[in-house]
């Protein structure tokens, strides 16, 4: 017998990534019919919701240290930099943690 168990936040976990497409989506139209789009504050938007959800799970199940945050920093500034790249039609390539191939 199967119990399936109702869990809001893995639930919540399940919808980052389609958020994070459809956010994408409508900043990329709103910076590109508003050309004061303050890509700072939306860093810092994002990086204070992050530690603000990391400090409330820290407290919540009583852990003495919050989740590292270089990761969600690194995503961040990829995200914005990918943003920024498409809005001005720059065709760079973005990316993130590519292995370096050395020669002998």
């Amino acid at each position: 017998m199967s119990i399936e168990i109702q869990d809001e936040y893995a639930f919540a976990l399940d919808s980052l990534i389609p958020t994070l497409k459809s956010s994408y989506e409508k900043m990329k139209l709103s910076c590109a019919s508003n050309g004061s789009f303050d890509y700072s504050q939306a860093i810092i938007n994002r990086l204070r919701a992050f530690y603000f959800s990391q400090s409330g799970m820290k407290d919540f199940l009583d852990k003495k240290v919050a989740q590292a945050g270089s990761d969600f920093f690194v995503e961040t500034i990829l995200f914005f930099l990918k943003l920024f790249n498409d809005v001005e039609n720059l065709g760079l390539e973005i990316k993130s943690e590519q292995t370096r191939l050395y020669w002998k």
